[in-house]
C-alpha cells in the first residue's frame, strides 16, 4: 500500500489527504544502504531482486515538496535525476516486472502517474485529468489499479487497461482509498471514509463485482478506525492493516484482519501499547510483515506474521523523536525493506526520510 504522512494526519484530524504541495526546498543526495536520509518522505517501496528496489516519495516538507524516487542497486540508494522531480509527492508503487514499474500520487492539483520500462521514468500523459490524488497502485495480470481520494466525493478508483485509463465507479462517500490489492481474480481497496455532514471518520473496505467498487463486509468496520495498508499474496491471500484512534489522537490501538478461504477474520496482534500499522507486504516463499509505529509514532514498529497471529520484531529507530515505518516490500525471507520517516525531536514538524534493511536475522 500506500501509507499516508501520518503525523500530519493524526495532528489535523483530517479524513482526507493533505492539500497538493507546490515546490521543493531540498535536492536529495545519494547514500549507501539504510543510510539514506534528505528531508521529507519515502511513502512506497517495490523489492523485485536483492540487487533491485525502488522507493517513493517527497523530498523538502508536506506542504512544499518534489516527487523522489531512489533505486538500489545493491550497493546504493541512488535518486533519480531524470526526468526532473516535479510539484508534488509519490504515495506508492508497484512493479509487474523489472521493465513494468508504476508509481502513483499528485502534481498540483491533479493525480499524477508515473511509469518505468527498464530504462527511464516518464509521466504517463495518458491519464485523465482528474483533481484528486493517487495513494496506492498494484498490477495483476496486465492490469493497473490506482486509488486514492477526489476533493469531494467519491472515493477515486482508475483502471489501466489495453484500452487505456478510465475512471471507475466507487461509493459516494469522503475521504481516501489507501489500498488497493488484487489476488486470485479479485480487487480490493481499503481506506478511510466520511459519510455524512458531521464527518466522521470510519474504516472501509471495497470489493470490484465486474463493473464497480461495492461496499464489503469485514469485521473491523466501526467509527475511528482507519485502514491505511493492503496486501495480496498467494492462492487469494489478503492482509489488512490500520488502528483504531481516539478523538484527540493521542491513543492507539493496531487492528488487522486476514482474507483467506472466502471471508475476512480478524488477526491477532502481539504489540506495545499506542501502536499503529500502516502498511503490509507478503513475503515470496512464505510468510508476512506489517510495519508502523509504537509509542504514538516515536518507535519503529515491526511485526512478522506467524501464521495465526502477528508478533514483534526489534527494529532500530534511526531518530531521536518520531519514527515510522510506512511501507515494507520483500523478495525472500532473507531480504526486505522499510521505508519511512522520522523527526530529530519529538513534535518536530521536519520530517526526514529513512530506510531499514531485513538480512534474515535482523533489521539494520
Amino acid at each position: 500500500m500506500a501509507a499516508a504522512a501520518l503525523i500530519t494526519l493524526a495532528a489535523s484530524g483530517a479524513a482526507s489527504i493533505a492539500a497538493p504541495a507546490r515546490a521543493a526546498t531540498t535536492t536529495p543526495r545519494a547514500a549507501v544502504a539504510n543510510g539514506y536520509r534528505v528531508p521529507g518522505e519515502l511513502l512506497g517501496v517495490a523489492a523485485l531482486a536483492p540487487a533491485n528496489a525502488w522507493a517513493v516519495g517527497y523530498t523538502g516538507s508536506f506542504s512544499n515538496s518534489k516527487t523522489l524516487i531512489v533505486h538500489w542497486n545493491g550497493r546504493k540508494w541512488l535518486p533519480v535525476s531524470s526526468p526532473k522531480p516535479l510539484p508534488g509527492l509519490l504515495w506508492g508503487i508497484a512493479a509487474a516486472s523489472a521493465k513494468d514499474i508504476w508509481a502513483v500520487g499528485y502534481s498540483g492539483t491533479h493525480v499524477l502517474v508515473m511509469h518505468y520500462n527498464g530504462s527511464t521514468w516518464s509521466r504517463d500523459t495518458t491519464v485523465p485529468a482528474v483533481s484528486g490524488e493517487l495513494t496506492a497502485v498494484t498490477v495483476s495480470g496486465g492490469t493497473v489499479w490506482a486509488t486514492g481520494g477526489l476533493n469531494n466525493p467519491p472515493v477515486l478508483a482508475m483502471r489501466r487497461t489495453s484500452a487505456g485509463w478510465k475512471v471507475v465507479k466507487t461509493p459516494s462517500v469522503s475521504g481516501s482509498l489507501l489500498g488497493v490489492a488484487a489476488s486470485g481474480g479479485s480487487v480490493w481497496a481499503d481506506g478511510t471514509v466520511s459519510t455524512d455532514a458531521t464527518a466522521n471518520l470510519g474504516d472501509t473496505l471495497l470489493h470490484w463485482n465486474g463493473s464497480r467498487f461495492v461496499q464489503a463486509s469485514f469485521p473491523l468496520h466501526g467509527s475511528d478506525d482507519n485502514l491505511w495498508g493492503l496486501a495480496a499474496g498467494p492462492k487469494g491471500a489478503l492482509f489488512a492493516v490500520g488502528d483504531h484512534h481516539n478523538a484527540s489522537f493521542s491513543q492507539f490501538t493496531p487492528l488487522s484482519m486476514e482474507y483467506s478461504g472466502g471471508s475476512w477474520r480478524k488477526a491477532a496482534i502481539s504489540a506495545p501499547a499506542n501502536s499503529t500499522l500502516n502498511a503490509v507486504g507478503f513475503v515470496p516463499g512464505g510468510g508476512a510483515w506489517a510495519v508502523g509505529s509504537a509509542a504514538a509514532y516515536k518507535s519503529t514498529l515491526t511485526l512478522r506474521w506467524t501464521g495465526s497471529a502477528w508478533s514483534k520484531v526489534a527494529s532500530p529507530n534511526p531518530y531521536a523523536g518520531n519514527n515510522y515505518g510506512v511501507a515494507v516490500a520483500a523478495t525472500s525471507a532473507k531480504d526486505a525493506w522499510l521505508v519511512g520517516a522520522g523527526a530529530k525531536s519529538a513534535g518536530n514538524g521536519a520530517l526526514s526520510t529513512f530506510i531499514l534493511h531485513w538480512n534474515g536475522r535482523s533489521w539494520s
